[in-house]
């Protein structure tokens, strides 16, 4: 069924109170010994318009042979027991929509409903919804007036009550046991064939719906971790039953994931596990979440992920990954590029040499730029930036030896085009004239010119 009407609910305990004069008009009626009451509660229900049982409602419709959908629209309040948090002008019948099935939800990640009260030692329910984000708390506030009505709330250290007639509906549709994960003196939730079974047969959108909640609430919400660049979008949880029903629905929505198995390191914590929804080549897979979480927000734009988590997956989707082709840690070519830059200007900050290696078609991000500045021969005070003599004549990141091999390989071929005999070049340079034939005869080269270096400076117009 994916309606719920007032006599899908659990009789007991609860109670209702219609608007002042259907309540009197419908209680006129009948006598206090059709009804089986006492005279007193009789007249508390009607003339002082009291809340009544749900059953005597419904008895009452049935005598009448009215349908209960006409005293809808009549409701003023449905609450759990006399004294409980009633929602005001209820909106029946409730329909299980993705509203429905995101605040259901909430109460197994950061809400909680079974409690144990060690005042009263017994088990309390009180269902509760803790966020100290002022944006999730607002909008779940919201939520919930507009899938279930009005009700009474106090904000305290982060967290609201909820009314627990709430509670009565989700237990008395769905094989749920318990929405408590975290006491030990409380039965905690299990998951059952019956439930799992019914949340395979979910549309895509409702699926959709329960994966944004599982983010809002056990997601990271950090701007480190949801940087658009490396974005890694995970859930926790140490319910085993819960991560097995977020493993359904992302496996029926073609989503791919990983989980990892936290052991826990002391006593009292729990083994949690995360799941880890993978990138993938190109943000494929990312793309797949966000398309699901656009069809999901032109019909119910109240469910909705964090401004922050919405904007970095949105980023995450155009985000192209440029690699800088020699690698900086593979190439010397970025210090190269620093070396002669410094050589040049003498001296420089950040924000120039950034300017100069996107020019010349180097991306790099501002830690990276230190890595490379942390191995050259550089000064920096108050910012600027600038050669150390004394360490920069025995640099560039090769020996003496090996610069002023690489020097005499250019003097050598460049003599030798312009007629000079191979012994001659030799006796200028002081070097073996042997040498100087295996250079002129490309029979050898020196080692700065092996790799990937020299092919990508002509490749690039550099050296």
């Amino acid at each position: 069924m994916n309606r719920i009407c007032l006599k899908d609910l659990k009789k007991e305990n609860i109670y209702v109170r219609l608007m002042k004069r259907s309540q009197r008009k419908l209680f006129s009626k009948f006598t206090p010994k059709e009804l089986k009451l006492k005279i007193r509660s009789f007249y508390f229900y009607k003339i002082k318009n009291g809340a009544f049982p749900l059953y005597l409602l419904l008895q009452m419709l049935n005598k009448l042979r009215i349908k209960e959908g006409v005293v809808y629209s009549s409701i003023n309040e449905i609450k759990r027991g006399q004294r409980s948090t009633p929602i005001v002008r209820p909106k029946f019948p409730i329909i299980k929509d993705p509203f429905y099935w995101n605040i259901l939800f909430s109460l197994f990640c950061d809400g909680s409903s079974d409690q144990w009260s060690s005042q009263k030692n017994k088990k309390l329910c009180l269902p509760a919804y803790t966020s100290y984000s002022k944006e999730i708390m607002k909008n779940y506030i919201y939520l919930i007036k507009h899938k279930f009505g009005n009700f009474h709330y106090n904000i305290f250290d982060g967290s609201i009550h909820i009314p627990p007639i709430i509670d009565t509906i989700f237990k008395s549709e769905h094989d749920i046991n318990s929405f408590n994960n975290k006491s030990h003196k409380v039965p905690k939730f299990k998951l059952t064939n019956k439930f799992k079974n019914e949340i395979k047969k979910l549309n895509d959108q409702t699926k959709t719906a329960i994966v944004v909640r599982y983010l809002v609430d056990e997601g990271d919400k950090s701007k480190i971790s949801l940087n658009p660049r490396n974005i890694n979008l995970t859930i926790s949880n140490t319910s085993k039953g819960l991560i097995r029903i977020i493993e359904i629905i992302l496996r029926d929505l073609k989503i791919k994931y990983k989980i990892i198995k936290k052991p826990r390191i002391k006593r009292k914590w729990k083994t949690a596990y995360i799941v880890q929804i993978i990138r993938s080549k190109e943000r494929k897979n990312i793309k797949v979440l966000y398309d699901h979480y656009k069809r999901l927000q032109k019909e119910y734009s109240l469910i909705k992920l964090t401004k922050i988590q919405e904007e970095s997956i949105k980023n995450a989707t155009k985000y192209k990954y440029k690699r800088s082709m020699p690698e900086f840690s593979q190439s010397k070519e970025i210090h190269y590029l620093v070396y002669k830059f410094l050589q040049r200007k003498k001296k420089s900050n950040f924000q120039e040499i950034n300017k100069m290696l996107i020019s010349k078609k180097f991306n790099l991000s501002m830690t990276s730029l230190l890595n490379v500045l942390k191995r050259m021969p550089i000064t920096k005070i108050k910012g600027v930036i600038h050669l150390n003599k004394k360490k920069a004549r025995d640099y560039f990141s090769y020996s003496k030896k090996e610069i002023i091999n690489f020097t005499n390989f250019y003097k050598a071929t460049i003599a030798y085009s312009k007629g000079n005999k191979i012994a001659t070049i030799g006796r200028k340079l002081k070097i073996p004239w042997s040498t100087v034939r295996d250079w002129v005869y490309k029979r050898a080269k020196p080692k700065i010119l092996h790799g990937k270096w020299p092919s990508e400076l002509k490749n690039r117009h550099l050296n």
